[in-house]
């Protein structure tokens, strides 16, 4: 179908009638619409209403219709005008780069939607997607670090530097955790205290370095020794704490007892000496604290250190 046949049919063929990137409008000079396609109905915000499109002439903006219907100086099949076409009303309007046909009183608008703009604005809101999912993607992964960061300066607040054990104040959140634990449930709890004897005389006569080492020693030997339900920490220079998590205080006695001999049969090469340590126990009691707890405990090592050390008490 030629351009004249579609004036003098007044019938836009149905493969220009369903597509929306070409808009197709048949019109007389006055604005009544004889014909349009789904494009046009598109440009207007109505493609899924069925209602008489009737008079459009308010639509034209600019050139207008009667601006557009004056330009007779081009007889068909020439354009008589060929450009932007602004169309729309006073909720906002569509620019169009298309040509209008005259015969007589009838128009033929035939345009296009700017394809170029809009594929470069496509263009431009892929490249910004992209952008945004590896800023997204970059956020998530300085997230992930920043938690893995937390998470080790949490561990590190919370851990012996030396021993790798836990230190005094992760002691302090364990122990409140056990105690509310057992209060509620009334399970039994013991504290022990545990002080290397003679560590000062192993300082002064091997060095530091050698102090350091049996300090290791020791708290590897204890953490081999406790279950998994227990807790060990170092809390002073020589002295470390140990949780034992239900059990009694004669249970408890025998499992330090373990550990205190464990730790007196282990040999260290670079030490001409037997490495021994003495320990306190207390059993938890309704309405305990860590601080009433670590006090018996302490009481009790004093006890074992005045018998001779190398023992429980």
């Amino acid at each position: 179908m030629n351009l004249q046949s579609l004036l003098e049919t007044l019938v836009i063929p149905p493969f220009l009638k369903q597509i929306t990137a070409v808009v197709v409008l048949i019109a007389d000079t006055d604005g009544n619409v004889r014909d349009s396609n789904r494009g046009f109905r598109y440009l207007l915000g109505k493609e899924q209403s069925d209602t008489d499109l009737g008079n459009v002439r308010t639509m034209f903006l600019q050139p207008t219709l009667a601006d557009l219907s004056a330009s007779t100086e081009q007889t068909f099949p020439d354009p008589c005008y060929q450009g932007i076409l602004n169309i729309g009303d006073h909720n906002g309007y569509h620019s169009v780069i298309g040509s209008v046909f005259q015969q007589g009183d009838l128009l033929l608008i035939i345009a296009e939607h700017n394809v170029s703009d809009l594929e470069n604005l496509n263009a431009m809101v892929i490249d910004l997607n992209n952008e945004m999912a590896d800023m997204q993607r970059e956020l998530v992964r300085k997230n992930r670090a920043l938690a893995r960061s937390e998470e080790k300066y949490k561990q590190l607040m919370l851990t012996d530097s030396l021993t790798g054990l836990a230190n005094r104040r992760h002691l302090k959140q364990r122990a409140d955790a056990d105690i509310e634990r057992c209060s509620r449930y009334q399970e039994p709890m013991c504290l022990a205290i545990a002080d290397i004897d003679h560590f000062k005389l192993i300082n002064d006569s091997y060095g530091h370095d050698i102090g350091d080492l049996v300090l290791c020693t020791f708290a590897e030997t204890v953490r081999q020794n406790i279950r998994k339900s227990d807790f060990v920490a170092r809390v002073g220079g020589e002295e470390f704490a140990i949780l034992l998590i239900k059990v009694s205080l004669e249970q408890a006695h025998e499992i330090i007892d373990n550990i205190r001999t464990k730790i007196a049969h282990h040999h260290i090469d670079s030490i001409n000496q037997s490495i021994t340590a003495s320990f306190g126990i207390t059993e938890f009691k309704p309405g305990d604290q860590l601080d009433q707890l670590m006090k018996r405990a302490d009481t009790a090592l004093y006890v074992a250190k005045r018998k001779g050390r190398n023992q429980v008490a």
